[in-house]
């Protein structure tokens, strides 16, 4: 008879095939090639990394991860990385996860309870669905078994599994087509604001300018004509003997502008 143990067990052995492709496609894309001896050896502690080979191609490194290093290093660079493309729940997941991991490899023998046991592989669904893969219908059905119901999957994918053996993920393909979607829509945004504040400068400042430019034809057009805008205010005119005029014209050739 399998037990719960058993269950979960089975359950990080569906989830790794689509855990695995997703994780080092992100750290490909963000240490490009590079990602495994600077994203996973140096980061990994002697013990955590023991086995795995120092080189070999990305289809062969991907294969020597297990679920227990996949997501130790989900967690390790889920800021710099993995929070771009994960939900902000995935991450407390991936953390329960790894404990009940931890756990059941220091307790061999331990078997786990049915509510431990729906929730852990619940958790597994969740991530699978994050990641856009149809594992989760598998993982749900050791649920259903495990509660002694009748198996009913909720979810389809039409993506397709991906097999051992294969040339690439097809989660990470995925999750690639996903990002540059991401990349182009932002780009879309950033021009149509940077086309915005364009426009509603050049219709602020135009009607600024057209004031300016008019201002400057006038003063330029009074000084052609000898005459400025204080030709025509009254001025004061006095004449030699003290007597004082007022007028926009000079009264006589004896007057001249007051002091």
């Amino acid at each position: 008879m399998q037990t719960n143990r058993s269950r979960i067990s089975k359950g990080f052995q569906t989830l790794l095939p689509a855990l695995a492709p997703f994780l080092t496609q992100e750290l490909y894309t963000a240490y490009g090639e590079r990602w495994w001896s600077e994203a996973v050896l140096d980061r990994l502690q002697e013990n955590q990394k023991q086995g795995l080979p120092a080189i070999g191609n990305k289809e062969t490194l991907t294969k020597s991860l297990g679920i227990g290093r996949c997501l130790l290093l989900l967690g390790l660079h889920w800021e710099k990385t993995f929070h771009k493309a994960l939900s902000i729940d995935s991450l407390a997941v991936v953390k329960e996860l790894l404990s009940l991991r931890n756990r059941m490899a220091k307790n061999e023998d331990e078997d786990f309870s049915e509510e431990e046991t729906v929730k852990a592989l619940e958790n597994m669904a969740r991530l699978c669905d994050q990641l856009s893969v149809r594992q989760s219908d598998k993982i749900r059905a050791l649920i259903t078994e495990a509660q002694g119901m009748s198996a009913a999957p909720r979810r389809r994918s039409s993506t397709p599994e991906f097999r051992s053996g294969g040339g690439n993920a097809h989660g990470s393909k995925t999750h690639g087509w996903m990002l540059l979607a991401k990349k182009i829509i932002h780009r879309v945004v950033m021009l149509a604001i940077g086309i915005g504040i364009l426009f509603a400068a050049y219709h602020y400042l135009l009607p600024k300018m057209g004031a300016m430019t008019n201002k400057a034809r006038t003063v330029q057009e009074e000084s052609s004509n000898g005459e400025s805008r204080w030709d025509n205010e009254v001025q004061c005119w006095q004449a030699e003997d003290g007597r004082k005029s007022y007028g926009r014209v000079q009264p006589g050739p004896e007057y001249r502008p007051c002091d």
